[in-house]
C-alpha cells in the first residue's frame, strides 16, 4: 500500500516577495532568525530535502500545495498572474519526480472567473490534481454571483479541492457548504480543518 499525504505545503518565492505576503510576515513576527521562521524555511524546498524528509516518514507520494498567504487574500490585479507562476513554478519543481509528487494548484479566488480558468489550466496543462483554497476567498459568499459562477465550471472538471475555512468565517461563507460543493455531483469538495 502507498502512504500518499495531501496539504503538504510549500512557499513560492514570487508570492513570498509579494507585498501581501510582507506584510502577513510582518505581521505574524515570522522572521526568518526565529524557531517557527526556520521551520517555515523548509517550505522553501521542493526537492532533495523535501524527498530525504519524505523517505524518513515513509511517504511514496506527497501532493504540495501552496501555504499561506496566497492568492486567496491578494487583490485579483495581484492574485491572479501570482497564482498562475506559483503554479507554473510548482509544475517545474515537481517534474522531475513524477513518481513522487502530485501538485494541488493555487487559484485566485478574489477573480472568480479566472480562478476557474486557472484551475482549468493547472489540470489539464500542468498536469494538477485538483485545487487547495485556504481561509477567505474574498467573495461576501458562495453562493451569490460571480463564485457562482466559478464553481459551476470548477464542477466540469472533476477534480478534487480542498477547502480549509478560517476559524471565524461564518456557516454562510464557507464554500463547502453552499454554491459548487455538495450540490454538484462532479465536484469532489474535501473540507478540513475548521468548520467539519
Amino acid at each position: 500500500m502507498r502512504l500518499i499525504t495531501l496539504e503538504e505545503h510549500y512557499r513560492a518565492p514570487m508570492v513570498q516577495e509579494s507585498s501581501p505576503a510582507q506584510g502577513f510576515d510582518e505581521a505574524m513576527s515570522l522572521s526568518p532568525d526565529t524557531p517557527l521562521g526556520k521551520r517555515l524555511a523548509k517550505l522553501d524546498d521542493i526537492g532533495r530535502a523535501r524527498l530525504q524528509d519524505m523517505d524518513a516518514a515513509g511517504i511514496d507520494v506527497q501532493v504540495p500545495s501552496h501555504t499561506v498567504p496566497a492568492t486567496e487574500q491578494f487583490q485579483p490585479e495581484q492574485a491572479v498572474p501570482l497564482a498562475q507562476a506559483a503554479n507554473d513554478y510548482l509544475a517545474k519543481a515537481i517534474a522531475p519526480h513524477p513518481d513522487r509528487f502530485a501538485a494541488f494548484a493555487t487559484l485566485p479566488t478574489p477573480a472568480p472567473q479566472a480562478a476557474a480558468d486557472e484551475l482549468e489550466r493547472a489540470v489539464t496543462a500542468l498536469g494538477f490534481r485538483g485545487a487547495l483554497i485556504n481561509g477567505h476567498t474574498q467573495v461576501a459568499s458562495s453562493t451569490t454571483d460571480p463564485s457562482g459562477r466559478s464553481w459551476n465550471e470548477h464542477s466540469a472538471s472533476a477534480c478534487p479541492s480542498t477547502f480549509i475555512p478560517a476559524n471565524h468565517q461564518p456557516p454562510s461563507a464557507r464554500p463547502t457548504t453552499a454554491g459548487c460543493p455538495l450540490r454538484q455531483p462532479r465536484c469532489s469538495p474535501q473540507q478540513d480543518r475548521a468548520g467539519m
